[in-house]
């Protein structure tokens, strides 16, 4: 029985030589590394070897005019881009995540703004980008930028220098952390980034411009919803957020540890819950948590752990566990102070029994999280990294009124205090008490919570959009190229 992996898109049915030979001229398609069938040797393996042989003569031919144009038309591009208006290819992977959406969304607005703008990734998981499909796809396009996600031009080797390179980074990576990275970029290679001020060596990237994550306002936006709608999503409170579940961490860390490593990590575990859970200090950063780990074992078990182990511990707090119980202790502030109307979005919380009254499961991106936020009172920020990310404008886009949470900025990954100004269109949080004072009070006087999710949404519109984001992107290479 093949329904299974017919209806997952994951075989393909070749009926006959010429067909055999007309599919694997087409892009993308995934050459055989393995052959089962004793006639196929006779019979097909000729027909491979042409189009093998037929596609290394095209992406020669492919490559030699590709490099001929530019050449003569370097000039061509430039001015095409400081007239507002370049051809953009946009190229991503169909196995990522959310880069492939960022992907999507940067590449709407540029078309938005009178851009030619073309994709180039796999259409689905049987489909791979190979050499022959950049070259065909560059000579057909010409393109006078190259954009992606968290990746450079050096990285490929096949583009040619003359094309504008922008690299929008997002995450920190090993090769965009490396230090040498800097020096390996052209002249004509761009970075946009999203923040993370504490990864210095991102401040060594010649040609940068910030550009934090920004949200699709042609999808979060307010609807007309109707009342089946507004109880569904409806709430006064809500968090959307996945990796909630603290008691599942520290089981899977304490499931690495045995003997006192194990006795201690896990009262360490507990107190750290407690400390924060009683409004005391976070640790923000790996050396902070560090500290604490090491202190509290030369405390409470007068035990001096190795270096290596209190740096794997740290990593593993601060990557994951932390924010886990950061994000449980802030839900149980509320749900204790007796906050009943509360929705929590998001895979981790269903995995607590304590939860299981406010759980809703995964928020579906798009339409729907947009409503959610639109008929929720107050947004909950509790990114335990970055006070800017995209949650924020998504939600203030919607219609909603946010409350994030403070974080340093000497330690805020991305500030959005960059963008937004306290008071005037943003209200964070900075303690416990801080938090129960400010849900009451907005709660409590709709007008006012009314006027700052508007400002907050004016303030979305004017600068935290894709289209506002490619403008300030296509803006700030004309700028550069005119230096």
């Amino acid at each position: 029985d093949i329904k299974e992996l017919l209806e997952k898109n994951r075989m393909v049915f070749l009926v006959g030589e010429e067909y055999l030979y007309e599919y694997f001229k087409e892009d993308m398609v995934i050459y055989p590394e393995m052959v089962c069938y004793n006639g196929f040797q006779e019979i097909y393996w000729p027909i491979l070897v042409r189009v093998f042989e037929e596609a290394e003569k095209e992406m020669q031919e492919n490559k030699n005019e590709i490099e001929e144009y530019y050449e003569k038309n370097a000039d061509t591009l430039i001015q095409h881009i400081k007239e507002g208006k370049p051809r953009i290819l946009f190229f991503t992977s169909y196995f990522t995540t959310a880069l492939k959406f960022h992907t999507r969304d940067c590449m709407q607005a540029s078309s938005k703004l009178g851009c030619e703008v073309q994709l180039l990734m796999e259409p689905d998981g049987i489909h791979r980008v190979y050499y022959r499909d950049i070259f065909r796809t560059i000579k057909r396009f010409k393109p006078d930028i190259m954009f992606n996600i968290d990746h450079f031009r050096y990285e490929y080797k096949m583009f040619p220098k003359e094309i504008v390179w922008v690299t929008w980074i997002q995450d920190p990576l090993p090769h965009i952390l490396d230090d040498k990275t800097p020096s390996k970029l052209s002249e004509n290679d761009f970075v946009i980034y999203t923040g993370m001020e504490g990864k210095k060596v991102w401040q060594t990237f010649p040609r940068q411009m910030f550009a934090p994550l920004v949200a699709n306002n042609d999808i979060y936006k307010p609807y007309n919803m109707d009342k089946v709608e507004i109880e569904k999503y409806g709430a006064d409170l809500c968090m959307v957020c996945h990796a909630a579940d603290a008691e599942k961490g520290a089981e899977e860390l304490l499931g690495l540890l045995e003997g006192e490593d194990r006795l201690i990590v896990k009262d360490m575990l507990r107190d750290y819950y407690n400390l924060v859970d009683a409004g005391g200090q976070i640790f923000y950063t790996q050396e902070g948590m560090a500290d604490f780990i090491d202190k509290y074992a030369k405390q409470f078990y007068a035990t001096k752990l190795s270096d290596s182990f209190i740096a794997f511990l740290a990593e593993k707090m601060c990557l994951d566990l932390a924010q886990r119980m950061y994000r449980q202790i802030v839900a149980d502030w509320l749900i204790e102070t007796g906050y009943y109307k509360i929705k929590l979005w998001g895979n981790g919380w269903l995995e607590s029994p304590k939860y299981q009254g406010y759980a809703m499961g995964v928020a579906q991106n798009g339409v729907i999280l947009s409503k959610i936020y639109q008929s929720t009172k107050i947004v909950l920020g509790s990114n335990f990294f970055a006070t800017g990310m995209a949650r924020v404008w998504e939600s203030m886009l919607s219609g909603a009124f946010y409350l994030g949470n403070y974080i340093p900025p000497e330690v805020d990954a991305i500030d959005v205090r960059k963008v937004l100004r306290e008071e005037d269109n943003l209200v964070m949080y900075y303690n416990k008490q801080d938090l129960l004072d400010k849900v009451e009070y907005y709660l409590s006087y709709e007008e006012e919570r009314r006027k700052m999710a508007e400002r907050g949404r004016q303030a979305a519109l004017k600068g935290m959009t894709y289209t506002a984001l490619m403008q300030n992107m296509l803006d700030f290479l004309k700028k550069s190229l005119d230096a």
